[in-house]
């Protein structure tokens, strides 16, 4: 495990409500997002963010009203085994998970329903 690496992305939202901003390229686990809605130009309070591989689309997080206060997320994804089948952590037990790797991607960061010309930041943490 490597040192923790940030990367601020900031978004502006046009007249719909909506901004499609990318992170730089990363290779590393994701493990923290943070979402810091502006304190003046505040998103609304049904704004969705997802964030997701620009170039596989792999999914890193989708979520709805994340509006008008600040949220901290630590997305994970499913484990696998060779076969497809979801890994448990015991027989009939959760299915385990891990923080999502990303080998060179960039993340693509979606705003929507934000209400227009509003602002934010979006905190990666990467290890």
């Amino acid at each position: 495990m490597g040192a923790p690496r940030t990367q601020t992305v900031a978004f502006e939202t046009d007249a719909d409500g909506d901004a499609v901003e990318h992170a730089q390229s990363e290779r590393g686990s994701l493990v923290h997002v943070v979402y810091i809605p502006d304190a003046t130009d505040t998103p609304a309070a049904g704004t969705t963010l997802t964030a997701e591989g620009a170039v596989t689309g792999i999914k890193a997080l989708d979520t709805v009203n994340v509006g008008v206060t600040r949220k901290e997320y630590s997305p994970r994804v499913q484990t696998h085994d060779t076969d497809g089948a979801e890994i448990l952590y015991e027989a009939g037990g959760s299915v385990a998970s891990e923080p999502l790797r990303l080998a060179k991607e960039r993340l693509k960061l979606t705003i929507a329903s934000g209400g227009d010309t509003k602002k934010g930041v979006v905190v990666l943490v990467f290890e």
